[in-house]
């Protein structure tokens, strides 16, 4: 990475926002560990998550449904994880991220601040390890990570924060430089 312009060399470094983003793509994509990319997620996108699957489920109607949520967003060794686990991991891998489990995936080195702990990061699909010319077009996957207690974690998916609930919506963010 010595020849990387220090922003991006930054991002990419080793408790780096970039790389913090590729530990948690590559648990999901390349391993299908939920567990381990678990580890590596914000609080909130944790909850928000858990709410959509027992509401996609039929499981949100009881009047313990909070407490099961926020039971089941600690994750492992709740009861339902494993049911949860292969439900998420099943509509990432054979849906939104379907491309990347096929096609490999790259990390983009471009860093795009979105506040003072805030930063989108970037994936393309593809795995030769090339570099971008201006005027290329290519496909991303952006993630949203967070700095929280220091360490950067995944918070959203997409150029979004998930604000937990019943049902749980998404705020749509914007870069620091828009």
């Amino acid at each position: 990475m010595a020849d990387l312009p220090p922003e991006q060399a930054n991002h990419v470094a080793p408790g780096g926002p970039g790389l913090a983003g590729a530990r948690w793509f590559s648990a999901i994509v390349d391993d299908s560990d939920l567990d381990e990319a678990w580890e590596l997620t914000a609080e909130p996108l944790r909850l928000a998550l858990v709410q959509a699957w027992l509401i996609a489920t039929g499981q949100a109607d009881t009047d313990d449904r909070d407490a099961r949520a926020a039971a089941l967003a600690d994750g492992p060794p709740h009861p339902d994880w494993q049911a949860f686990s292969a439900w998420r991991l099943s509509r990432w891998r054979q849906g939104r991220f379907r491309r990347f489990v096929e096609e490999g995936w790259g990390l983009l080195t471009l860093p795009e601040l979105v506040g003072p702990d805030l930063e989108f990061v970037r994936v393309a699909p593809g795995s030769e390890g090339g570099k971008l010319k201006p005027g290329d077009a290519v496909v991303v996957q952006t993630l949203t990570l967070r700095f929280v207690e220091d360490e950067w974690l995944v918070a959203g998916i997409g150029r979004t924060l998930p604000s937990p609930g019943w049902p749980p919506v998404e705020e749509t963010l914007h870069s620091a430089s828009a």
